[in-house]
């Protein structure tokens, strides 16, 4: 009778042991691809809506932009196109963004933080510091560049039998690089 007793708990003793170590690297594997998952989506969207303020204001500039150009029309005057080549777009806004660090040459902008504007005296342009990185292993932030461009079309003006014909304008446009 002893002998069945013993066998008995032997045996429950060895099924109720608990979890082997196959076991838990598996759960932590599946664990890992989830968390990694869910972790990529989170960075992707939190990079398309960066990418969707920055382009709601830049329409903002360039609707004020617009403005300017319009004004000057009913007013009578004519757009200084040159002047507006080297001006700071953020300016033409009733206020800065909240994150604008200001005009600064383009050797000082290093150490500025991600997720901000600046204005880059050296060459005219309107820089956007990314908060996301250019490689996954790189220190570096991506930076988007904005430039206000002349868009006038090269004209033959043997052809032309209207000046106003020929519109002129100006436009900010993104720029490859500074």
């Amino acid at each position: 009778m002893r002998k069945c007793k013993m066998s008995v708990v032997r045996a429950q003793h060895q099924c109720q042991a608990g979890i082997t170590l196959l076991e838990v690297v598996i759960a932590l594997t599946v664990f890992s691809v989830l968390l990694g998952t869910i972790l990529e989506g989170i960075y992707y969207y939190q990079g398309e809506a960066e990418r969707a303020a920055v382009q709601r204001l830049v329409m903002n500039m360039r609707t004020a932009l617009e403005g300017k150009h319009y004004q000057a029309i009913v007013s009578g005057h004519k757009l200084d196109e040159r002047a507006l080549l080297r001006e700071n777009p953020t300016t033409w806004l009733q206020a800065p963004p909240e994150n604008y660090c200001g005009e600064i040459a383009n050797s000082a902008a290093g150490a500025l933080t991600p997720g901000c504007w600046y204005f880059d005296v050296s060459s005219p342009k309107l820089v956007y510091v990314s908060s996301s990185k250019k490689s996954f292993l790189g220190d570096s932030f991506e930076r988007w560049y904005f430039k206000v461009k002349s868009n006038r079309l090269p004209t033959n003006t043997a052809k032309q039998d209207d000046a106003t014909q020929a519109k002129p304008g100006v436009t900010l446009v993104q720029v490859d690089s500074g």
